[in-house]
C-alpha cells in the first residue's frame, strides 16, 4: 500500500501499520481503487497531522467518502456480495435472465436488492421464471418486501407522435378528393380490414403481452405457463387445456388447475387406467 511506503520524512510505526491494514479490509471499499484510496488517505493524514489509529481512520473514511474522494459500495452491493458469495455462475445467470422475463429490474441498487431478496427465496428451489415470479409476488404481498419492477417506455412518445411538420404547407388539411384515392386502374382497399392492416393489428393486440401495469404482466406470464401445459398424447393435452380455458380467476389459477389435471392424468397412468 502506498500509505505504508511513505515518501515523507515521518514513517509509520507497527500500530499505525496494523490500523491501516485493518482499514483496507473494510468490505465497503473497492479493491480496484486501493492504490488511489491509499494515496487519498495518506494526503489526508499528512495534511491534518493526526494520530493514525482506528478512530482517526474511521473519521477520515467518513470525510473522504462524503467529499467523493473515496467511493464506497452501497448497502445493496454489500448485501448482494454477501448472499451471492460462492453461488455458481449459472445460477446467477439464470436469475438475471428470469428477472428480465418477469420485467423485474436487475441492474443498479434496485436490481441488487431484487436479486438478493429473490436469491434468498429461491434457496432449495429451481431457478425458473415461474418460481422467480412467484417469489416476487410472495415477497411483496406476503412479506411486505419492496420489489422493483421495470417501467416500459411508451411505444410512441408524444415528442415523436404523429406527422412531423417541416413547412406551413404541412399544416394544410388534405381535401377529401385528394385522400385515399387510388391511381388509374387501381382499386382502393383503404376501408377493407383484410388489406389495410387493421385485421393484423387486432390479431397482434390480442396476442401481445399487456404492458400497462405489473399485475396484468404477471397474469400474462402465468397464462403463458398454463397454455404450455401438455399431456403425453394429443387427447390428454386437449383435456388439460380444456381445464385451463374453463378455469376462472386469471392466469395463475388456470396454471394451477392445469397442473392439477396433469397430475390426475399421471395418477391414472400409474394405476394402469
Amino acid at each position: 500500500m502506498a500509505i505504508v511506503a511513505r515518501h515523507h520524512k515521518w514513517q509509520l510505526d507497527a500500530a499505525e501499520t496494523a490500523a491501516i491494514r485493518k482499514f483496507f479490509q473494510n468490505p465497503a471499499l473497492f479493491p480496484e481503487h486501493q492504490e488511489a484510496d491509499a494515496n487519498a488517505l495518506e494526503d489526508y493524514m499528512h495534511r491534518w497531522g493526526v494520530v493514525i489509529d482506528d478512530e482517526s481512520l474511521a473519521i477520515a473514511l467518513q470525510k473522504l467518502s462524503e467529499g467523493g474522494v473515496i467511493k464506497l459500495k452501497s448497502d445493496a452491493q454489500l448485501r448482494w456480495e454477501a448472499v451471492s458469495k460462492g453461488m455458481p455462475q449459472h445460477i446467477l445467470d439464470a436469475l438475471d435472465a428470469g428477472m428480465r422475463q418477469c420485467r423485474l429490474i436487475s441492474e443498479g441498487d434496485e436490481g441488487l436488492e431484487n436479486k438478493a431478496n429473490l436469491l434468498g427465496y429461491l434457496q432449495g428451489r429451481e431457478v425458473t421464471t415461474s418460481n422467480i415470479l412467484h417469489g416476487a409476488e410472495y415477497l411483496s404481498g406476503g412479506k411486505g418486501v419492496r420489489v422493483h419492477w421495470q417501467q416500459r417506455p411508451a411505444q410512441n412518445p408524444p415528442s415523436t407522435r404523429g406527422h412531423q411538420a417541416t413547412s406551413p404547407e404541412d399544416y394544410r388539411w388534405m381535401k377529401k378528393s385528394e385522400s385515399n384515392t387510388p391511381g388509374p386502374g387501381l382499386v382502393s382497399h383503404s376501408n377493407n380490414p383484410k388489406f389495410n392492416g387493421q385485421e393484423d393489428r387486432e390479431k397482434m393486440r390480442l396476442r401481445s403481452q399487456p404492458t400497462d401495469d405489473p399485475m396484468a404482466s404477471h397474469n400474462w406470464v402465468w397464462m403463458q405457463q398454463a397454455k404450455a401445459l401438455v399431456g403425453r398424447t394429443h387427447s390428454e393435452t386437449q383435456r388439460v387445456q380444456k381445464i385451463v380455458s374453463q378455469t376462472p380467476g386469471g392466469g395463475r389459477a388456470a396454471y394451477e388447475a392445469g397442473r392439477a389435471e396433469q397430475k390426475r392424468i399421471e395418477n391414472e397412468h400409474a394405476r394402469g387406467r
